[in-house]
């Protein structure tokens, strides 16, 4: 029963807030970073092909008449994060740097926006993507364990 209100509440926060979300709740339920590392990583690697695909397409796409996602739309907004020019300077180390970082701007569907704009190798992109998204959750995992220990241990 645990696991299951686990990944419930996992898929609902990361669909809402993303992986700086989802990883502490994870952590903090679970206390397993390696279990909230592989959830993580597999949410985000489906996110690849399917923003490739929003990308590609550069229309509006409809989900069961209620979402709506307009790749137009979208690349506009991610562009007015800061972070975006000082990666975008970067080239493919921007993909990879940008795939790192769980906050607003940052993450999967930023890394991949740039990949497609620079025109990256898809093979190359997918990698850069993948590593970057792996160093990025593992990072969050141990920190957010580091940080919940650190409460419990003031706390106990």
């Amino acid at each position: 029963m645990k696991i299951l209100f686990f990944m419930l509440g996992f898929l609902l926060l990361y669909a809402v807030g993303g992986r700086k979300i989802a990883v502490p709740y994870g952590i903090a339920l679970t206390n397993n970073p390696w279990l909230v590392i592989l959830f993580t990583a597999i949410a985000d690697f489906f996110q690849i092909p399917f923003f490739y695909f929003i990308y590609s397409t550069g229309k509006k796409i409809v989900f069961l008449d209620k979402v709506r996602i307009d790749a137009t739309a979208e690349k506009a907004k991610i562009k007015r994060y800061a972070i975006w020019n000082s990666v975008k300077k970067l080239g493919n180390t921007g993909i990879f740097v940008l795939s790192m970082l769980p906050s607003f701007g940052g993450g999967i569907w930023s890394s991949v926006l740039l990949a497609f704009l620079l025109k990256t190798n898809k093979n190359l992109a997918y990698l850069l993507i993948v590593i970057g998204s792996l160093i990025g959750i593992i990072f969050l995992a141990f920190f957010s364990q580091g940080v919940i220990q650190g409460i419990l241990s003031l706390l106990s």
